[in-house]
Order: C-alpha cells, then sequence, then structure tokens
C-alpha cells in the first residue's frame, strides 16, 4: 500500500530529519485513519457497527427533519443452530451474504448497521409510517426469497 499525495509542487525539506518527520506525521495520521475505520465498521461483514450507530444516532435524528426515522431490527432466527450444526466458518458466510444483500437492497434513505451476532438494525428515513412499513415489508420479502440460497 502506498500513501500518494497529489502536489502542484514538489516537497522541499531543509533537511532528512524534516523530510523523515513529514513522512512519520503522514503515516500516523493515515494510521489513525485507519483505526477510526476498523472501529466503525464491522470486520466481518463491512457494514457500519453498532459503535457507528452508537455515535450517530443523535445527528441522525437532527438531520432527520422533516423527515422521520423509523428503526428495523433483523434477527436471523435459530443462528445458533446454524453455527452448531454446520460450524462458525458456514455461520460467517451467512453473515457475509445477508450484509451483501443488505447493502444491495437498502435504498439511499435507508442504512443497514451490524448491531451484534446476528442482529441487524436497518435505519429507514422516511415521510410517513406507511412508507416505512412498505420498507421494512420490502426487505423482509427480499429476505424470504434468499433465506434458502444463503446456505
Amino acid at each position: 500500500m502506498a500513501i500518494v499525495e497529489k502536489r502542484s509542487h514538489p516537497w522541499h525539506f531543509d533537511s532528512f530529519q524534516d523530510a523523515l518527520l513529514a513522512f512519520t506525521s503522514s503515516v500516523m495520521d493515515y494510521k489513525i485513519y485507519l483505526l477510526n475505520i476498523r472501529s466503525n465498521i464491522d470486520v466481518l461483514t463491512g457494514l457500519p457497527g453498532r459503535r457507528m450507530l452508537d455515535e450517530s444516532f443523535d445527528r441522525q435524528l437532527l438531520d432527520a427533519e422533516p423527515l422521520n426515522l423509523y428503526i428495523l431490527l433483523l434477527d436471523i432466527d435459530r443462528f445458533k443452530y446454524v453455527n452448531d450444526t454446520y460450524g462458525h466458518l458456514v455461520g460467517d458466510v451467512v453473515l457475509r451474504a445477508l450484509a451483501s444483500n443488505l447493502l444491495s437492497w437498502t435504498r439511499y434513505d435507508e442504512v443497514a448497521y451490524r448491531y451484534g451476532g446476528e442482529e441487524f438494525i436497518i435505519i429507514i428515513r422516511t415521510k410517513t409510517d406507511e412508507q416505512a412499513c412498505q420498507a421494512g415489508l420490502r426487505l423482509c420479502r427480499l429476505i424470504g426469497q434468499k433465506k434458502n440460497s444463503l446456505l
């Protein structure tokens, strides 16, 4: 991996120590950036994780106006059975497949989070209860169509 910065003029340093300090500072900034991403993104699924939801929820409430926020909680039924019967590697495949599908199924006003274990949360921003219910039913229908192909 390389860190590249597009500049209109070349770097000029008075000494090797100044150049080394600038490079080290740049690498440290990048590592802090990566740590921040890794602490907010679920490693297994690639979805935003619970920490990101916890940290952003109040802001989402404020930003939602004049829309409303609706929370859809998804829980995989009998997931312990999948892990116990087929193993945790298969369970991980199921979680990744569901997360991938959620990413493709959610719309611009919906955000999927991995809340923990086999629980996912979808935040839906919309105007009416009916629109939120329709979004939830759409996602449930799509999951139902895929549920047997996840194993």
